[in-house]
């Protein structure tokens, strides 16, 4: 083999392009840059701080019949694909993927929180939960159980591929909800994974502008994505949800 000084310096970085080492055996390979950045990915090795990873198993778990560490999965096993959208709760290893110490405590930070499932190759496949719940399994104690409720997604948990979970922190989400037409009854779909506080200012009857006078509603919360105002009347206006 030449001398490391002979070869000519490549200054565009490629996912195709290799590096040679030795593997676990100490047999050498070539290595490409897509899976090495895959790995780093799939274990987060590379200390993203605020998030923990997993391989989703089906109900085959990966064809070993029982659960593994560093894994997300179901209680009672599931499909090659999930959707996203259809998920209630999960179970998940105590041990992050390709790590041997837990992370018990940051897995109850997730509590009462909104958290994002996402794809950790394609970050368009993801899920966005409210925390409602988080249980130790009680036969199978390296594992914790989240109750989740779905606020939004896209895609789908695929079997061997890996997820992260995070506290989603997009910052405070707003809307403003303009009701034209005078009702009693005000149906927001906010679409915003929370409780808001609501805000309403009702239209000047006679004429087609806000008035800039407060007015006082029913609110009831339908949904973490959903509400309704009910008035004494019908008004029309705005409410300002934060």
């Amino acid at each position: 083999m030449a001398r490391i000084s002979t070869y000519v310096s490549d200054t565009t970085v490629e996912k195709t392009d290799k590096f040679i080492g030795s593997n676990s055996g100490g047999a050498t390979k070539n290595f490409q840059l897509s899976d090495i950045s895959k790995y780093l990915r799939a274990t987060n090795s590379g200390g993203v701080g605020g998030q923990i990873v997993y391989v989703y198993h089906d109900n085959s778990f990966n064809g070993t019949g029982f659960r593994q560490p560093g894994t997300i999965s179901f209680s009672s096993g599931g499909a090659s694909v999930v959707a996203l959208s259809s998920i209630t709760t999960v179970k998940i290893s105590k041990f992050p993927n390709g790590f041997d110490n837990p992370a018990v405590n940051f897995i109850n930070t997730f509590l009462d929180a909104n958290v994002i499932i996402a794809d950790t190759e394609d970050q368009d496949q993801f899920g966005v939960y409210n925390v409602t719940a988080i249980t130790q399994d009680s036969s199978e104690t390296n594992f914790y159980d989240l109750s989740l409720t779905h606020a939004s997604s896209n895609g789908n948990l695929n079997n061997l591929k890996s997820y992260s979970i995070s506290v989603l922190s997009a910052g405070d989400k707003n809307i403003l909800h303009t009701q034209s037409s005078s009702s009693n009854t005000w149906t927001v779909n906010h679409n915003m994974g929370k409780y808001p506080s609501v805000s309403i200012v009702e239209c000047d009857p006679t004429a087609n502008e806000v008035d800039g006078d407060l007015v006082i509603g029913e609110v009831t919360y339908n949904s973490i994505n959903q509400l309704t105002i009910k008035f004494a009347s019908p008004i029309r206006g705005v409410a300002y949800i934060n």
